[in-house]
């Protein structure tokens, strides 16, 4: 299969989805678009595209994707990797200081010929006045074309100062398959609007190594 014949059937895949899950009558005004453009690099932006149905669950569809170009302006043909996804969700709470989402997340990479199918459970409340607490956990079956398939489980915690504009993160990561544990924590900063800076030590669990990052987005 090639791979304009996957993405035709992750496509596919994505409008039934839609279907499926759409059980009220949608008009063109209740299509709203997912458009989320990053700065990866000094060369590099990244695209987080898509529609989202306003009907039950949820259900979104849509594509990423990330163009990488030389100092010249040249495009590097090969550094345009596509992601197809689709995302519905299953439960949703509303309270006046927490909130809870359970997300059934599909992706699938048609020149990997990789596919994701992830449970995303995210609770989010405020602790006190000036701390916000999130939590994730993620688990995730990950089939590739030739490599076989697996299992992985995450776990995030997430401290933020809104009146500082800073955020705490540790994350931890489980792989059974490959016998891999490993784990995280980072500190985030945000300098404008638009800019977030960060510090991070991976792999606390075996060889920490500290990371810098700095890194621009915008949405609209």
């Amino acid at each position: 299969m090639t791979i304009l014949q996957r993405a035709a059937k992750a496509v596919a895949a994505g409008v039934l989805l839609v279907t499926v899950f759409s059980s009220v009558p949608v008009h063109a005004e209740d299509l709203p678009l997912i458009w989320d453009v990053s700065r990866l690099g000094k060369n590099a932006v990244s695209f987080h595209t898509g529609v989202q149905l306003r009907s039950r669950f949820s259900p979104s569809v849509g594509a990423d994707a990330s163009i990488i170009a030389s100092d010249e302006g040249a495009v590097d043909g090969e550094s345009l990797p596509v992601r197809l996804w689709g995302n519905v969700k299953l439960s949703e709470q509303r309270m006046p200081a927490e909130s809870r989402d359970t997300t059934l997340v599909a992706a699938y990479d048609p020149r990997a010929g990789a596919s994701t199918l992830s449970l995303t459970r995210l609770r989010t409340w405020i602790a006190t006045p000036s701390i916000d607490l999130q939590t994730s956990r993620v688990l995730e079956a990950r089939a590739a074309g030739g490599e076989g398939a697996g299992v992985v489980a995450r776990q995030t915690l997430r401290i933020s100062l809104p009146d500082i504009r800073a955020a705490l993160v540790s994350e931890g990561f489980v792989d059974p398959a490959e016998r891999v544990m490993a784990g995280s924590i980072s500190v985030e900063k945000s300098l404008m609007r638009d800019v977030t800076v960060s510090a991070s030590v991976d792999d606390v669990l075996s060889k920490p190594s500290a990371t810098f990052r700095a890194g621009f987005q915008r949405t609209w």
